[in-house]
């Protein structure tokens, strides 16, 4: 057989996990599934038990490029605060053209941002060599290790009646470790008879949105009013424009302008009114921008060098933009201008907000409580997270366990001889990694050590430890702790549980990483009629209204889901599951009765129902109440 090139079929995520062979497969197939579910944390960390494969994930990784050969900085081009591009001469004689841009988009509902070589530092570099990364998304160090999540001290207890099935409780520090950054395009368009209202302003200068690097004030990113000639006079006063009137149009938003790029039909020489110099001031960046880099890559080539497939698309786009017989074009023709904001925002966890570890342990956050109620040791540390002591049995993950309780032992290692001399300091930390790993990672820290030159290099090396924690080296598959090795662990460094503050049990407390997943509470809640069905007794498909965001509810009636669906055939009565959801949406009045009467007590008359459905309504209340383990009563009513 041959092997492919360029193929890394073993590359699969479960290498990213610690300990595997304590894991349930299923349970690990899952986390491959949550981490292609995952976001980008605003703030993430190196999880403190690593496999050594997270170096390889950024190796590989779009998130982490790096430059594939040598190049020399020819030009570089601002076009605003958040962009600006490099006109390269490659080391084979070709012609490229490299962006950078701090806040990256996606298609769906979040982003990244990414940490940039600045503009100014290459205005000083002369040649760049190969593999240098000059633009990495936040989840990467220097170093290309991946850092998908944030290290949190747990503790499995029953919190107050919260942390049954996958719920869990965390503190509003662990929230905000968790936090994200939430990076969207608004796309506002504006058309000859609209005008940008003065929101940013005041009499002297006329301000319709932030500028690249501010902030968006009271949730409003600009406002939108149509000028109408009879209420021209009182809408276009200097008062008026200052001030959001209800018919107004506004585009709510809340973060941090990171870009803005106009899209215009029109000509820069005709915006010569006060509210349309911030938008002229925008787009002659734009237009000195295209100019300078056709006029650098038609210089370049002009001594036969050939365009990469990058730089020939962007040579061609800014020549078009330059092209005063060209026009923008979108899904709906416009013929002024449309204004595209790129805004970022740190969103915190929230309540109903998942999260998961590297283990399959997905759950839901119940609650978030401030970190002084959350459960405390006798020496003053608090846990972050709560989570359900039946969680691990359920799931068989105990690699969890072994994650949490290796960092517990650490830390507490760390903390008792945290004030020591740094030779007692050294000899408890080579006496902990040789207990706690036979790959090498003691080996490798002594030599490191032993090659610092001077004794403040050297205990500026071992404070890093005591400070920052211990990072353990425990390979995915084998060679890492069991069970065994562990008690020996605990002995070795006569290490118990904590004692908590008004908890009668010790506690273990360390760290687990943990992983937050994109769905979020909000677009998990939904409303919908109870009516608008078709002739065929088919719901109606939502309209364009709903889809764009602009009605409340879905017209579509209510349906009963999958999972209540299976819950009432455990009756084995499939011929009134099939006629209740007939029945359910097909009969428009029945179904409100019906829907009326399940969701409330019961009281006053009776359920009444067309005597033709009579038999069906029974049956289906009888499965119902069954499912529920309740019995319905016949009457002779």
């Amino acid at each position: 057989m041959v092997e492919e090139p360029n193929t890394h079929d073993f590359l699969a995520e479960e290498l990213l996990q610690p300990c595997t062979n304590h894991t349930d497969s299923g349970r690990s197939y899952m986390f491959s599934n949550h981490l292609v579910q995952s976001v980008i944390l605003a703030n993430p960390e190196i999880p403190k038990i690593f496999t050594n494969f997270e170096n390889r994930i950024g190796q590989i990784s779009a998130g982490f490029p790096v430059t594939k050969q040598g190049f020399k900085p020819v030009k570089i081009i601002r076009r605003s605060e958040g962009f600006y591009s490099i006109i390269a001469k490659n080391d084979d004689g070709t012609i490229d053209v490299i962006n950078q841009q701090r806040a990256v988009p996606l298609t769906e509902s979040y982003g990244y941002l990414q940490n940039i070589v600045e503009a100014e530092e290459f205005e000083e570099i002369e040649h760049v060599g190969p593999d240098m990364c000059l633009a990495a998304a936040t989840c990467y160090d220097d170093d290309g290790n991946l850092m998908v999540g944030t290290n949190l001290r747990t503790v499995f207890f029953p919190y107050k009646g919260l942390t049954y099935e996958d719920s869990l409780v965390i503190s509003k520090s662990a929230a905000k470790k968790l936090a994200y950054n939430m990076v969207t395009e608004y796309m506002v368009p504006v058309n000859t008879n609209d005008l940008l209202i003065n929101l940013y302003g005041n009499n002297d200068t006329y301000k319709a949105f932030p500028d690249i690097g501010e902030e968006i004030v009271d949730g409003v990113l600009c406002s939108r009013r149509r000028i109408v000639n009879s209420t021209m006079l009182g809408n276009l006063s200097n008062n008026a424009l200052r001030k959001k009137l209800s018919t107004d149009t506004s585009i709510y938003a809340r973060g941090k302008v990171m870009d803005i790029f106009i899209y215009s039909n029109k000509d820069i020489s005709e915006f010569n009114d006060p509210a349309s110099e911030q938008i002229k001031k925008y787009l002659a960046r734009q237009i000195e921008y295209d100019k300078v880099l056709t006029s650098t890559i038609e210089k370049l080539m002009e001594d036969g060098s050939k365009l990469t497939s990058d730089a020939a698309y962007y040579y061609r786009r800014s020549k078009d933009s330059l092209n005063d017989n060209i026009e923008w074009k979108a899904e709906n023709a416009f013929d002024n201008i449309v204004i595209k904001f790129t805004v970022a925002y740190e969103k915190p966890a929230l309540v109903g907000s998942k999260i998961t570890n590297r283990y399959g342990g997905k759950g839901v956050v119940a609650k978030i409580v401030d970190d002084t109620e959350m459960p405390m040791t006798e020496d003053g540390r608090y846990a972050e997270a709560c989570l359900n002591p039946l969680g691990i049995l359920g799931r068989m993950n105990l690699s969890t366990l072994f994650e949490q309780e290796l960092n517990f032992i650490g830390d507490e290692v760390r903390l008792r001889y945290k004030d020591a001399d740094h030779e007692t300091k050294m000899d408890r930390l080579m006496e902990f990694y040789q207990s706690v790993n036979i790959v090498g990672q003691a080996a490798d820290i002594r030599e490191h050590y032993d090659s610092l030159e001077t004794d403040e290099e050297r205990e500026a090396f071992i404070d890093e430890f005591y400070e920052k924690g211990f990072v353990i080296h425990q390979p995915p598959f084998f060679d890492n702790m069991n069970f065994d090795w562990l008690i020996e662990l605990y002995d070795a460094f006569d290490v118990k549980p904590l004692k908590f503050k008004n908890i009668e049990n010790p506690l273990v407390m360390g760290d687990v990483y943990y992983l937050r997943l994109k769905h979020e509470p909000a677009s998990k809640m939904s409303a919908r009629s109870c009516g608008q069905i078709n002739m065929k007794g088919i719901p109606n498909k939502s309209n364009k209204i709903y889809k764009a965001g602009m009605a409340p509810y879905s017209n579509t009636p209510i349906r009963m889901g999958e999972q209540e669906t299976l819950n009432l055939l455990l009756c084995q009565n499939p011929d009134a599951v099939f006629d209740m959801l007939d029945f359910h949406s097909s009969n428009k009045e029945d179904r409100k009765n019906l829907i009326h009467k399940l969701l409330t007590k019961m009281e006053g008359e009776p359920l009444k129902l067309e005597k033709s459905r009579f038999n069906t309504i029974k049956d289906l209340l009888t499965a119902y109440f069954t499912v529920l383990g309740l019995q319905l009563e016949p009457s002779d009513e």
